[in-house]
């Protein structure tokens, strides 16, 4: 069971909202076409090692690879490359049947047990970028080849050493995900493999121009959805009014913008697919880390006497992180920036879709602000470093960190460095390494404070797990909470107990500021005349479901 949201799955033409099994006026359905292209913000550099998937080229990834376990349109767990599972009543084993006759593409042979052991191996590599990686380590406690027991080609067991029965969430989509490599194809030659994809998805890849365009091609007969559109070109496009413009010309089919761009995609007649609720953008602070003794990193992770920690005072820190909280115009945001696509919220991460209904919302009181701001000892301000960095699909990201820094400026007196970076590999590293209560090189700050937009979790604890706890492979900060909450929601089975155990958590992170959030925006797509419907996942900032594209010729 997966925990309900209110997500909708909208197309928006000329303003108008229809439904998605509709598609647009005047349009005719179930014709095979030959050519659609599909305009991305970034395809990275063109290096195929699945486990260092940057998130920029995850549209490629979706197309070519499947993960074991799916999302529906309401976002309940479904069968993918496994077609079943099910844990030991302790929540320490999962035996896990797969989906017969499942092929990889260009004869490397059919999908087996052996592949996924393989996968997952790969995905537990020192390298790995993947976020769920503990969690992925934890279900064979630690050892793929002693604990990831293969029944038969179709069936295995994991072995875990905790309870865990979120394990499906875990195999599920994020931009994290683990999707089942061919162990034939890469044991041929990494090198190569690197090159090109090889999946069992419903597209297959055909040729590449490494960070220009990648071509694939349907996949004839798939076993579970066979695309009426013959080929796909997905090109990088990297300004959002060239995407825009491309699709008025009909240059492009699909493409992503930022929600401040709709309007005028409005006023020109375009048509628009949106994702209801697709990210969430919230605030970390940077150097709180007060269980770093339960770190393998050692000492000097965790920054006493920055202003928003001040241990010798922590209501004076807690004082600074609440006045950074009431400046920010939230609804500002999401009117304008956001062109009313999107709406604020307060729980941070990925909990404001499942908090207890009854919580505050956030406010709006920069005067109040402001006097905070003094009582936590720091009436002028100070000076922070905040990174800034696209994050895929999720193009809004850009437009709230800007928008954080003015007002923190504006009402607080406090001087932000908007720094431009990558996320990954550059301020990725400054997590991973825990170094974010350092400022950055040269810099006169005196540390770290930035914006993050993620998608939506149904079984947030399976992310944060990897996000809030210490020895987790993305941490971004510490919290009491969550070393007694994410524990006991991880070995809970109930999901209604889950659900409350998750209220609990959001609260307790959202009344002591330590991370809040700002707005839940959606994710808005113009396409072209040509096409006809695309049905659009809900929760989703990344372009989804290109399979089931139907085009008008």
């Amino acid at each position: 069971m997966s925990i309900r949201r209110d997500l909708t799955i909208a197309i928006t033409a000329f303003g108008t909202l229809l439904a998605t099994q509709v598609g647009f006026v005047g349009s005719a359905f179930g014709q095979e076409s030959s050519r659609a292209v599909i305009a991305s913000t970034d395809l990275g550099a063109g290096d195929w090692m699945p486990q260092l998937n940057s998130g920029t080229n995850r549209v490629i990834y979706d197309l070519v690879n499947e993960t074991l376990i799916g999302l529906d349109g309401e976002r309940n767990l479904v069968p993918r490359l496994a077609k079943s599972w099910e844990p030991s009543e302790d929540g320490l084993t999962w035996r896990i049947t797969l989906q017969e006759g499942v092929e990889f593409h260009d004869g490397w042979g059919e999908m087996t047990a052996e592949d996924v052991k393989f996968t997952w191996a790969m995905f537990l590599r020192e390298d790995s970028l993947m976020s769920r990686t503990k969690r992925w380590k934890a279900a064979v406690s630690g050892d793929v080849e002693k604990n990831f027991e293969i029944v038969n080609d179709y069936e295995f067991v994991l072995h875990g050493d905790v309870p865990n029965f979120l394990l499906p969430a875990q195999l599920a989509y994020s931009i994290d995900t683990m999707q089942i490599q061919s162990k034939k194809y890469w044991d041929d030659g990494e090198e190569k493999a690197r090159t090109k994809l090889i999946g069992t998805g419903p597209y297959k890849f055909a040729s590449q121009k490494p960070g220009v365009e990648v071509t694939l091609e349907a996949v004839d007969s798939h076993w579970r959805r066979t695309p009426s559109v013959k080929q796909l070109i997905v090109k990088v496009v990297a300004d959002d009014a060239a995407r825009m413009a491309q699709a008025r010309t009909g240059e492009v089919d699909v493409a992503a913008i930022p929600p401040s761009l709709v309007p005028e995609a409005k006023a020109v007649g375009l048509n628009l697919l949106q994702s209801e609720n697709a990210y969430q953008c919230n605030v970390h602070f940077g150097g709180i880390y007060p269980f770093e003794h339960l770190e393998k990193e050692g000492s000097g992770l965790h920054k006493p006497n920055l202003p928003w920690v001040q241990d010798d005072s922590p209501e004076k820190g807690m004082a600074i992180r609440k006045a950074m909280s009431l400046a920010i115009d939230r609804q500002l945001i999401a009117d304008s920036l956001l062109s009313g696509l999107g709406k604020p919220v307060r729980a941070p991460l990925q909990l404001a879709f499942i908090t207890d209904p009854t919580f505050e919302p956030a406010v709006y009181d920069p005067e109040q602000a402001k006097k905070l701001m003094a009582d936590g000892g720091y009436p002028d301000g100070f000076t922070i470093d905040l990174p800034i960095f696209k994050q895929g699909g999720r193009l809004a990201a850009v437009d709230v960190a800007n928008a954080l820094a003015g007002m923190w400026e504006e009402h607080l007196g406090i001087k932000v460095n908007r720094a431009p970076m990558e996320f990954k590999p550059t301020f990725r590293a400054h997590i991973e390494q825990k170094t974010t209560g350092d400022p950055l090189p040269g810099s006169d700050a005196v540390g770290k404070v930035w914006g993050f937009c993620q998608n939506p979790a149904d079984e947030p604890a399976e992310q944060l797990a990897g996000g809030i706890m210490p020895g987790g492979s993305f941490t971004n900060f510490h919290h009491e909470a969550a070393q007694d909450l994410i524990p006991k929601i991880l070995k809970t089975g109930d999901a209604d107990e889950r659900t409350r155990l998750h209220a609990e958590l959001g609260r307790a992170l959202a009344e002591d500021y330590t991370s809040y959030g700002v707005v839940a925006p959606s994710a808005p797509w113009v396409v072209s005349e040509r096409v006809a419907s695309l049905p659009v996942l809900p929760g989703r900032g990344e372009f989804t479901n290109l399979e089931y594209l139907e085009l008008n010729e």
